[in-house]
């Protein structure tokens, strides 16, 4: 890669970490995503202690 072509890539990559439109800025409701999960009996949901 050239000099030009990193300056290039840089730009366009702080381009994207600045656009505001792509933050996300809803909340996830845990129990909403778990019932809709299981719901579709997508995956088996087995409660876990935390790490901490």
């Amino acid at each position: 890669m050239q000099r030009e072509d990193i300056k290039m890539l840089v730009k366009k990559w702080w381009d994207v970490y600045e656009d505001e439109s792509l933050d996300y800025k809803e909340p996830i409701n845990a129990n909403k995503l778990t019932s809709a999960i299981l719901e579709a009996n997508g995956i088996k949901f087995v409660p876990a202690p935390s790490a901490a």
